[in-house]
């Protein structure tokens, strides 16, 4: 069973050279080129989120890719959430 008290965080997301079809949900303007999971995991603390870090897990899409998820406690919907790391990611 899903714990919805999480929203998961993939590196992923915010990958400047992937496509929005291959997995980036952000505009690229607001992507960066390879981000870390220790660059989201930065980015959540410093925004004072709750979060856990999933080493082991790979994102579906690009499976063989470097490992890790964030899993921040849900305060505000996903894509909120995603805005303000990205904007912090771009500087």
């Amino acid at each position: 069973m899903k714990n919805r008290s999480f929203i998961v965080i993939w590196p992923q997301y915010f990958d400047k050279a992937l496509s929005r079809a291959k997995g980036r949900r952000v505009p690229l303007k607001y992507a960066v080129t390879n981000p870390s999971l220790n660059d989201l995991v930065k980015a959540a603390a410093t925004l004072g989120y709750s979060f856990e870090v999933d080493r082991d897990a790979r994102y579906p899409a690009c499976w063989w890719s470097e490992p890790g998820r964030l899993l921040i406690r849900k305060v505000a919907s996903k894509s909120e959430i995603i805005k303000k790391i990205s904007k912090l990611l771009t500087g």
